[in-house]
């Protein structure tokens, strides 16, 4: 499909209505230079990372792209203007198991942290020249009960 027919207005609006489809942006980011710029726009605007890959990370307000420090590296290595999209960046340090029955926990779930013996991290930062926003969330300082 290209686009050459269709106003870049039209095109914008169309993945707007489609933001919330994650499958569907990222098919559009292969049909042409156009659409793609447009859908990786949307795909990478906001970031979550983590420890360990996970299918989606909750949210009401917004979409997540959420992957591992070693991943997201990877990809700002392997295209770089990514990093030009990136306005929102979370870091879940945070991973979870829970305790055994019979500790004195009452069954409450214990975090770890990673963030402090990563490697990548501190490489990703420095790309992220457009970044509006960065949020971290320390797991061994919250309770969950």
């Amino acid at each position: 499909m290209a686009t050459s027919g269709l106003p870049l207005d039209i095109c914008v609006s169309i993945i707007n209505e489609i933001a919330r489809d994650l499958d569907t942006l990222k098919a559009c980011s292969l049909v042409c230079r156009h659409l793609a710029y447009i859908s990786q726009k949307r795909l990478f605007s906001v970031i979550a990372i983590n420890a360990f890959l996970l299918k989606k990370y909750p949210s009401t307000r917004r979409i997540w792209l959420l992957g591992t420090p070693a991943a997201l590296k990877d990809i700002l290595k392997e295209s770089p203007h990514l990093a030009n999209h990136i306005r929102s960046l979370t870091i879940l340090d945070q991973y979870y198991f829970p305790q055994s029955s019979d500790s004195d926990t009452d069954g409450r779930t214990t975090g770890m942290t990673w963030l402090p013996r990563d490697r990548y991290v501190p490489d990703i930062l420095p790309l992220l020249q457009d970044l509006v926003s960065l949020e971290v969330h320390f797991g061994a300082f919250c309770r969950r009960t």
